[in-house]
């Protein structure tokens, strides 16, 4: 699938419209659907920021990989790392077991970006007062 196709599709599946999108990057809603009709191409710095935006990687939006791939290869990355947590707690006893995170973070993997990027910037206002 193209990157024209790759973006129509993940902006459908967030429920976005293409003035979400450009609201967010900072670009004109035209901009996105040049994207989307294939009339233009982003610089590398905007594949990025795209792929940063849903989440998935420059490969995922250019047709190189396909997104349950990426996924798969995120989902075993987050296992080692809580398995590498688990094992740091129990022979130190220093870092508390938080599954009050993990579930923070299982709630928030089904959010579109749009909320997830006001959880962050709520989480930020929270750690200034």
């Amino acid at each position: 699938m193209k990157f024209n196709k790759r973006l129509k599709k993940l902006r459908l599946e967030h429920n976005l419209r293409q003035k979400d999108i450009a609201e967010d990057l900072n670009l004109t809603p035209s901009a996105i659907g040049f994207y989307e009709q294939g009339k233009r191409k982003p610089d590398f710095e905007m594949l990025s920021r795209l792929a940063d935006y849903f989440e998935v990687s420059v490969d995922y939006l250019l047709g190189r990989t396909k997104k349950d791939q990426f996924y798969h290869s995120q989902q075993k990355q987050g296992k080692m790392v809580k398995e590498n947590q688990t094992n740091y707690c129990a022979q130190d006893n220093e870092v508390p077991n938080r599954d009050d995170l993990a579930k923070l973070v299982q709630q928030a993997e089904s959010l579109p970006p749009k909320a997830i990027q006001a959880l962050i910037e709520f989480i930020q206002t929270m750690e200034e007062e």
